[in-house]
């Protein structure tokens, strides 16, 4: 049975269509609507001829690509255009578990739950057990968020473009005294950049593999989030540690090595440029 209540939204930038099919079969009879905010795609003709194949699925072209944040902003503004209480937010090779919608639906009778989402199986370790689970960051593939919520923080962060902007999300919703709960029942398989293993030294090391253009965004990004909540120990208990790993990670196993790095300390330097601009807020909306 479909729910009313909820829309669901995917960004797509260059999808495999194939993958993206799995995904709107998966989603489309849990939801009334499903809309694709496509940002820029070379294959926009093919995304638009797959949605054409469903009743309830509708897209929305963007000329260029406008970031993640303002993509799911845009969802955000259909879904009060649509008077949906709730949207979820997908990735564009998400595949949803046939009861995401009922399982993360369910917590919101409590009234101070502003995010829902599913657990994130990275591993292939996931073992469906009852229960919630009160965390502190949820990533958008899979997040179901109360519209009303994203109002009145103002919507995401559209600065940040790609990287963070989940994070920050999240740390906006608790400051607002809103609560995020993980709904242990369901997953979403996500997998982050183009990830693979390799020794050196006797060490071991996970690279993601991100291009030099994400490499800008992640370096950039995380020194902003830095700044604006030290306090924030999660998902990085220390993001100054964790981008110098990064830096030696490239260097030992990746390849584009001076490409990368240099994208690092291009974004290192805005973002200090950008702190010390806005040394006195504590808060962003003030500097969007």
């Amino acid at each position: 049975m479909r729910n009313e209540a909820v829309l669901a939204g995917i960004v797509t930038y260059n999808p495999d269509i194939e993958r993206l099919k799995l995904n709107l079969d998966a989603i489309y009879n849990q939801v009334s609507e499903v809309t694709i905010i496509d940002n820029g795609s070379c294959n926009t003709d093919e995304i638009v001829a797959l949605t054409q194949k469903y009743n309830n699925i509708y897209i929305v072209c963007n000329k260029r690509n406008k970031g993640i944040a303002a993509a799911l902003n845009q969802i955000g503004d259909i879904a009060v255009e649509r008077k949906k209480d709730y949207f979820l937010t997908l990735d564009q090779d998400s595949i949803a578990d046939d009861s995401l919608i009922a399982e993360l639906y369910s917590v919101f009778s409590d009234i101070v739950v502003g995010v829902s989402c599913p657990y994130i199986n990275r591993k292939n370790d996931f073992i469906a057990s009852s229960g919630r689970k009160k965390v502190k960051v949820a990533i958008t593939s899979g997040a179901m968020i109360r519209t009303s919520v994203w109002r009145e923080i103002g919507g995401f962060w559209e600065y940040l473009f790609i990287d963070e902007v989940d994070h920050e999300f999240c740390y906006q919703v608790r400051r607002k005294g809103y609560s995020i709960f993980q709904i242990n029942t369901v997953a979403i398989n996500h997998i982050i950049g183009k990830p693979f293993s390799k020794r050196v030294l006797g060490h071991q090391f996970n690279p993601t593999n991100h291009s030099p253009f994400r490499r800008y965004y992640i370096a950039r990004n995380d020194v902003i989030m830095q700044h604006l909540f030290p306090d924030e120990k999660e998902p990085f208990s220390n993001r100054y540690q964790m981008l110098l790993r990064i830096v030696i990670s490239i260097l030992l196993c990746e390849e584009d090595k001076f490409s990368k790095i240099g994208a690092i300390f291009r974004g290192v330097k805005d973002a200090v440029a950008w702190n010390i601009q806005n040394k006195e807020i504590s808060e962003r909306r003030e500097t969007s």
